[in-house]
């Protein structure tokens, strides 16, 4: 890998040209080669770069090509369960420039169970350690491609991307499954006595997952230490609520400290924010759009725009617009650095790391958060948080357990029997979460509910985790009118300031001017089936009102949720916040539901919502009502 002057040349032109040309600046602010001050990335030195020659015509030769075969006998391997094989072992200076891996496995999760590990330069430290399927993009299921850099084809996996060390190199095979790897077989061309510019960048992978979505919390994929080059990322996600409105972000990266301009994660992966549809190019492409499941396997790599860092580096994913989408997040991110490198974070378990099947909503309280509150020789009781006082269906979630007895559930002083639930389902494995089990509906007016556990005999066991479902819907029919532009307010929570006609006068017979000159006027539109309604596709304010019926007088708390600053009043008088943060918080920005409080006449209450957005604006709204007996109507 010495650098030719040719080489020099090439990739200095072709980098000084894609940094340097101010004409070009949306481009390479995409490309996150911006940060948000506008000045461009200082870049290292051409000797971090261990790739510097993927877009380069070959120079005079540096080594000796030799071709790496395992087993060496040419025919297959095994590798039994638990177990692992070293594939390479080889002293430096050398550059693998091609590998190769075939294997056949029983195991339903081998794609997330087999794990690849590659250390350099006589590191204990793994510098690559992560998922085999993950690793080539196939975190879901095999699926052939060709990209630039690696892809599938038949039963074997293969990668271009040149792999340099000076002293060491080791790639390892980990059989995390439970049954043996048939099949093996594993190949690579490598260069020998390659001529390395110092300090040498070697090869990095980190598999990162978040299989519990916080709404304040983005996806890390990577949060590196050094000096290098990021090269590319591959993104394995499930939807929780079947849509692909997580791709709806943005990507945020950090260099060197400093906050690069946001990327929309779609544009960024090259997919529609609806997901799209299935291709696999050079650079960027969608592997799986597997829209009954809302899964989406995605690459990115970085090689003709590879993004330089001296320090460090951290690259953050929101999961929908301000993170407010529930998925479960899996990437790779790939880079070069020169050593020694900060430990990476620890490779889960392969149990851990298998493809979920059933998704636990978020806001659900998992098993490890669970309160015992009391056992006996057969019982255990268990408290759950409620999140306000409300009508909910109670949704256990049960985790299998094989030869365990299962458990009755039940709600303490309600009516309804206990519900047993099944541990032990035909080819369940250990710790699988089952589909959830609706055991009881109940009103509640307290902050928390306790369940109680019964099984004969002892050997209780916990669920997976406990949803509690609120029984009051979405608001789904709405009358909308707008939108009035936001003029120069980059502040949506300016824009409410701003009085439109509406806010005088919004009976549904009034037609109000819009500064253009046309007139807008009421009109019916209908919510999506998880009750958001798109109200502002360009942004602007636009107003949306509903009328909500009481039996009587009494005070109500509103649920919403919204991508904009917004407003709620109910009769004519604003809803206020319930908790000092979301009052003390510009309405709207901060993310996750929020609660208002209202008061409700005995009859029709009109119901109006404001909602200002820089961008496409959407929201969601409902009511907490434990007594029952609230009537959403879009008409009276």
């Amino acid at each position: 890998m010495r650098r030719t002057p040719h080489g020099r040349m090439v990739i200095g032109a072709a980098l000084i040209a894609l940094l340097g040309t101010s004409g070009c600046a949306s481009v390479r602010r995409a490309l996150w080669l911006v940060p948000a001050g506008g000045q461009p990335v200082e870049l290292p030195t051409a000797a971090f770069f261990g790739a510097d020659r993927l877009l380069t015509a070959p120079g005079e030769p540096d080594g000796e090509l030799e071709r790496i075969v395992f087993p060496a006998s040419g025919a297959s391997a095994t590798v039994a369960p638990g177990d692992s094989v070293v594939l390479l072992d080889l002293t430096g200076p050398t550059v693998v420039r091609r590998l190769r891996i075939s294997l056949a496995s029983a195991d339903p999760h081998w794609l997330r169970r087999i794990g690849l590990r590659m250390h350099w330069e006589g590191e204990t430290e793994p510098s690559v350690h992560v998922p085999l399927g993950d690793f080539f993009g196939n975190g879901f299921e095999r699926r052939p491609y060709a990209a630039l850099t690696m892809g599938v084809a038949g039963d074997a996996f293969y990668s271009y991307l040149p792999i340099p060390f000076a002293r060491h190199g080791r790639i390892v095979l980990e059989n995390g499954t439970e049954l043996p790897i048939e099949e093996l077989a594993f190949d690579a061309d490598v260069e020998t006595g390659a001529g390395l510019a110092e300090p040498v960048a070697t090869f990095h992978a980190l598999w990162s997952r978040d299989p519990r979505p916080r709404p304040d919390r983005r996806h890390v994929a990577a949060d590196v230490e050094g000096s290098g080059w990021l090269v590319g990322m591959v993104l394995s996600a499930q939807g929780y609520e079947g849509s692909f409105a997580f791709l709806g972000g943005e990507g945020l990266l950090r260099v060197d400290g400093r906050a690069l301009d946001p990327s929309a994660v779609a544009s960024y992966l090259g997919a529609p924010a609806d997901g799209g549809s299935e291709l696999a190019g050079p650079f960027q492409g969608v592997l799986l759009q597997d829209s009954a499941r809302a899964r989406l396997a995605a690459y990115r790599w970085h090689i003709a725009d590879p993004i330089p860092f001296r320090s460090s580096f951290r690259l953050e994913l929101e999961r929908g617009p301000n993170n407010r989408e529930g998925a479960d997040y899996a990437t790779v991110t790939y880079w070069y650095q020169t050593e020694p490198h900060a430990p990476l974070p620890s490779l889960p378990g392969p149990h851990e790391r298998r493809v979920a099947e059933v998704l636990v909503p978020p806001g659900a309280v998992h098993r490890d958060e669970l309160r015992v509150i009391g056992t006996g020789a057969s019982t255990a009781r268990v408290s759950i948080p409620v999140p306000r006082p409300d009508r909910y269906e109670v949704v256990v979630y049960p985790e299998a357990s094989p030869g365990v007895v299962s458990p009755q559930v039940s709600v303490p002083g309600s009516a309804r029997p206990g519900r047993a639930l099944e541990v032990s389902p035909p080819g369940a494995e250990p710790g699988d979460v089952l589909p959830g089990v609706v055991v009881d509906t109940v009103a509640v007016t307290a902050r928390a509910l306790e369940l109680v556990l019964a099984a004969p005999g002892g050997g209780i066991a916990l669920p997976a985790a406990v949803q509690l479902r609120s029984l009051n819907d979405w608001m789904v029919q709405w009358w909308a009118i707008g939108s009035w532009p936001n003029a120069d307010v980059t502040d949506p929570a300016l824009a409410l300031r701003t009085i439109w006609g509406p806010d005088r006068e919004p009976e549904l017979d009034r037609s109000h001017p819009l500064p253009e000159g046309d007139a807008a006027e009421w009109t019916r539109l209908d919510a999506s089936a998880h009750g958001w309604l798109e109200v502002a596709p360009r942004g602007g304010t636009v107003y949306a009102q509903a009328f909500l019926y009481a039996p009587r007088e009494r005070g109500v708390v509103l649920v919403v949720e919204s991508d904009g600053a917004h407003e709620v009043r109910v009769g004519g008088s604003p809803a206020l916040p319930r908790s000092p943060r979301a009052a003390a918080a510009p309405p709207g920005v901060q993310p996750g539901e929020v609660e208002l409080d209202a008061y409700l006449r005995a009859g029709w209450n009109r119901v109006l919502v404001k909602l200002a957005a820089v961008g496409p604006g959407r929201f969601r709204m409902r009511a907490a009502d434990p007594e029952g007996g609230l009537i959403w109507a879009r008409t009276p």
